[in-house]
């Protein structure tokens, strides 16, 4: 009886979310640009993606997934073909469709590299300095241009994360690898992989490293300074990734609270350490560290806090609503798991619920510079922990009416690449 209401509970979710689907899609022009991307199907397209989700909920009731190590082939073998796979496909339907920090990054990046040798900010280190190198190298040997210099290792990257991915489903997801896949990588955050030309597809690289490391560090296989230094990493590449340090805290407090001895002094100097020497690095190579107190975000461009501070209106939490669910339509499931206690008591499970939490509460309190659609990209990186904990809590062996989620994938699935597709061929575009 009770895993009948689980099931209709998870199914009324799902058709919510459909609801909006179809609504956004059937009253365009709107601004639910994150409800509303099936329009391109047209109203019978919008119908038959919802009529054949549910049709795959009928007919694949009693089927259970199959593992992915179940396979005769090694499983390294399988992530890296489609690792690669994944790759070429991020490459072929790269974005077309740069916001205005990616515009002026196009515009700005050749003079810049020209004149300093890089274009450098304190938000950004690695991400712009790589990319500035990348650039000069192959425009000088290829003739690339800036796009091409972004596009080409967006879609590396995203390669690499999909095998991160699918090593993480192996450890955690045991029966259900491909169910954990699946909806862990349901969502428009992937567009970051699609030739995104801004500054965020290496450090979400390095955030799900991070996440993955701690799933090690939780099973007791390596050490906490393992993740502690890639977040270092990470933050190194972009300041955004210093939204997860709570988690990172977690997993210390809780090492402590379980006897485990935790070298704080040693943990800070891991996470300190690089960051420091990147900063004395720039400073001598065309970024000064005062820049870091008058034209950085950190220190709200001289103190300039208030500009951060997300304005009281409707329409624009209505927009970081609709950005959410466009980044991650799977969080619909997200509150029908706290309702039925199924967020998980573990270690990992309380892990992803703080990184998840504390980067929705990033997206909620930190106002978009250019507006809440086109800052999207900034939004991404904080989805990835929430798509891991929703994915992980599924996949888990006690999990009620989880086959229902076969008709969230397929609608947020066809939701998601409509998105994609929409950015690459120009599509009429959303607000």
């Amino acid at each position: 009886m009770r895993k009948r209401r689980d099931s209709l509970r998870y199914a009324f979710a799902i058709l919510t979310l459909q609801a909006g689907y179809a609504i956004g899609a059937l009253t365009y022009p709107n601004h639910f640009y994150g409800f509303n991307q099936l329009r391109y199907l047209g109203p019978l397209g919008v119908v038959a993606v919802i009529g054949v989700a549910w049709l795959a909920v009928r007919l694949g009731r009693r089927n259970q997934p199959r593992a992915i190590r179940k396979s005769s082939v090694h499983p390294i073998l399988i992530a890296t073909a489609l690792a690669l796979g994944a790759s070429v496909l991020f490459f072929m339907l790269r974005s077309n469709m740069p916001n205005p920090d990616g515009t002026t990054l196009i515009e700005e990046m050749p003079t810049d590299v020209a004149r300093n040798g890089a274009r450098l900010t304190h938000d950004e280190m690695l991400e712009l300095l790589v990319h500035s190198r990348i650039f000069a190298v192959a425009h000088r040997l290829w003739g690339w241009s800036v796009e091409l210099s972004y596009q080409v290792p967006a879609a590396i990257a995203g390669g690499i994360f999909v095998f991160l991915m699918m090593m993480l489903a192996r450890r955690c997801a045991e029966e259900r690898q491909v169910e954990f896949l699946t909806l862990a990588l349901c969502g428009g955050y992937l567009q970051l992989f699609f030739g995104d030309v801004e500054n965020y597809s290496l450090v979400t690289v390095l955030i799900l490293a991070y996440l993955v490391l701690c799933w090690w560090v939780v099973a007791g296989r390596i050490p906490l300074w393992v993740p502690c230094l890639t977040l270092s990493l990470a933050i190194c590449f972009h300041l955004v990734a210093g939204w997860f340090l709570p988690s990172l805290l977690y997993l210390v407090l809780q090492a402590r609270r379980e006897g485990r001895r935790v070298p704080v002094l040693a943990l800070t100097a891991t996470l300190v350490l690089p960051v420091g020497a990147l900063l004395v690095y720039l400073h001598f190579h065309g970024l000064p560290i005062h820049r870091l107190f008058d034209s950085s975000h950190i220190s709200g461009m001289g103190g300039h806090y208030q500009r951060y501070i997300p304005p009281l209106r409707a329409r624009y939490f209505g927009g970081l609503i609709n950005t959410v669910f466009l980044l991650i339509p799977t969080v619909v499931m997200l509150p029908v798991l706290a309702w039925l206690g199924h967020l998980g008591s573990d270690t990992y499970s309380r892990f992803l619920q703080i990184a998840g939490g504390t980067t929705l509460a990033m997206t909620f309190l930190w106002r978009a510079q250019i507006g809440v659609y086109e800052d999207w990209n900034l939004y991404a990186p904080g989805m990835i922990p929430l798509a891991l904990l929703i994915a992980y809590r599924f996949a888990a062996p006690d999990g009620r009416g989880r086959h229902i989620g076969r008709a969230l994938l397929i609608t947020g699935y066809s939701h998601s690449l409509l998105w994609v597709l929409a950015n690459h061929f120009r599509w009429k575009g959303n607000p």
